[in-house]
């Protein structure tokens, strides 16, 4: 954690990734700011020790959610799931956020069927008090291509038929694969 006098961002150490460079200019502008920031790369296992156990003041890093299944996306941020600062957060919540309104709507979002024409509101709810906490800052989308090659294959996923996350790293991406038929 950062010293009394400024804060530190802590970057995981990941190969070459944007990660750092948008700590480094958080850091810069803080500093114009008058506030002391300084940023430690991180190999992975001390990285994620510390953001588990919550012994950071910011990570810059990247933040996949389960922002495709609105019951369970806000499920980890109810309060009881929080551990004290320097235990591992075993049940989600590893930012440690104790805000009474998003832990009523995320226990109605998870007692309420997908299918039930309300959840769309209480999604709708949980989200707009999410940004409204600020638990994070989106910096970035980034984007990746993925080239596919439909001379042996055919059924790759295009941008009219995107079944799943067509990300080779994924696995989800198993279920391109299992679309796929001979050309």
């Amino acid at each position: 954690m950062g010293d009394e006098d400024g804060v530190s961002f802590l970057v995981p150490q990941v190969g070459v990734t944007g990660e750092y460079p948008i700590a480094l200019d958080w850091s810069e502008n803080l500093k114009k700011a008058g506030i002391s920031a300084t940023v430690k790369w991180s190999d992975m296992t001390p990285w994620d020790e510390a953001l588990q156990t919550g012994t950071f003041d910011i990570s810059s890093h990247w933040w996949c959610g389960n922002w495709q299944e609105p019951p369970m996306a806000f499920a980890e941020w109810q309060s009881e799931r929080i551990k004290p600062v320097g235990e591992r957060a075993t049940a989600g919540n590893w930012i440690r956020l104790d805000d009474a309104e998003m832990t009523a709507l995320a226990k109605k979002l998870e007692n309420t069927s997908p299918d039930d024409p309300a959840i769309q509101d209480l999604y709708k709810q949980a989200f707009e008090q999410f940004t409204k906490l600020m638990v994070s800052i989106p910096v970035i989308q980034t984007t990746y291509v993925m080239p596919f090659n439909t001379h042996y294959w055919k059924g790759w996923p295009d941008e009219t038929s995107i079944k799943s996350v067509p990300f080779t790293w994924w696995c989800e991406f198993q279920f391109v694969l299992y679309d796929l038929k001979k050309a």
